[in-house]
């Protein structure tokens, strides 16, 4: 993984909404290249996207990465829902004066992307989904799902006051012993994800960006896993932009089956199923993600 510290320390810049709202914004790439808006993973925050400033530079992409409610810099939003942060990303894009844009997801930012994809439609050059967090609760009884995920996904976001416990205690351990929390992660996590992790230009991503997740308190993890959990009320069929699924084989941490019949209802969505790999593998593939979304951007 290619990765500059300088990157990660960038600064970032506040873009107003409207209605009192803001949203903290990273800028990383060419700043007069083709626009990307990426939208990070869960927990996390902008630094999710400071490996892919030096590729995005050589590939001519202008990566903006906000940084999601409740993360990072940005305020939690009061009753969030996706269609509600779907509807703030449109803002923010107008706000940043985007008139046509590419669309980058990973993991649980991947909700959020396809439905601004949804919503703006012809205003989207591209859509690439990285290991993406599929529509759960919508397809839970007609696709299998091991025990966890349907514990995770679907029951727990049920009790607000457990989610709210566990991330506490999450953002405590990340505060108090971020490389032994980090290093435990890996271990537990196993499989090809455990390798990835367990590298220095890992830790020197993982730590501070879920440092910064925390940043403002838990807001953002606890919402993510309450919309994570409802139906999505998303039309993907209304999905125009040229989309792109990655899916790892061995990934433990999204159910890949949901991700593959994600990938199936996007209209001419093609898949890439990545052999051997978890739900981390783009740490190390940053480049090839971004040389195949700039590929559908640009026509």
């Amino acid at each position: 993984m290619e990765y500059d510290r300088a990157a990660g320390e960038r600064a970032c810049s506040r873009i107003e909404l409207g209605g009192g709202r803001h949203v903290a914004l990273a800028r990383y790439g060419d700043p007069d290249g083709l626009p990307v808006l990426a939208l990070h993973g869960a927990p996390a925050s902008h630094l999710m996207f400071a490996p892919a400033d030096a590729p995005a530079r050589r590939l001519g992409l202008s990566v903006l990465a906000p940084d999601r409610e409740g993360y990072g810099e940005t305020p939690a939003d009061s009753a969030p829902t996706l269609a509600s942060r779907a509807e703030a990303l449109h803002r923010l894009a107008d706000g940043l004066g985007l008139e046509r844009f590419a669309v980058l997801g990973i993991s649980g930012g991947c909700p959020y992307a396809c439905a601004l994809a949804a919503r703006m439609q012809g205003r989207i050059t591209a859509l690439a989904l990285v290991s993406p967090l599929g529509p759960v609760r919508d397809l839970a009884g007609r696709i299998d799902m091991a025990f966890g995920h349907r514990r995770f996904f679907l029951d727990l976001p049920r009790r607000p006051r457990l989610v709210r416990g566990l991330a506490r205690l999450g953002a405590a351990l990340v505060a108090r012993y971020p490389h032994t929390t980090a290093g435990v992660f890996a271990r537990l996590i196993g499989g090809a994800d455990r390798r990835v992790l367990s590298t220095p230009e890992a830790h020197a991503l993982i730590v501070p960006m879920t440092r910064d997740a925390f940043r403002g308190g838990i807001a953002g993890a606890a919402s993510d896993l309450e919309v994570f959990g409802r139906p999505w009320g998303v039309d993907l069929a209304a999905i125009t932009a040229p989309s792109v699924v990655w899916q790892g084989t061995e990934d433990v941490v999204v159910p890949v089956a949901v991700s593959l019949a994600l990938a199936a209802r996007i209209p001419g969505c093609r898949l890439i199923r990545v052999e051997g790999a978890g739900h981390f593998w783009v740490l190390e593939r940053v480049e090839e993600v971004l040389r195949e979304l700039r590929g559908l951007a640009s026509g």
